[in-house]
């Protein structure tokens, strides 16, 4: 019998040796479970987030601009 390592987070069951996982920020997700998550959830879970665009052009040139450096 395969020795159990920790717990899927996303399922709560265990994770034995031998098992496909896919490891993220230290943690361990069964491939299954990866796979069957929305694209919005595996964003969130890589610590990524969604935010307005905007043009910032003008700020970044009067950045440069300044003499204070």
């Amino acid at each position: 019998m395969s020795k159990a390592i920790c717990c899927c987070p996303l399922c709560e069951a265990p994770v034995y040796e031998g098992d496909s996982v896919y490891e993220i920020d230290n943690v361990m997700y069964h491939q299954e479970c990866i796979e069957d998550i929305s694209t919005t959830d595996l964003i969130g879970l890589l610590g990524l987030a969604a935010f307005e665009a905007y043009d910032d052009s003008d700020d970044i040139k009067a950045e440069y601009e300044r003499d204070d450096y």
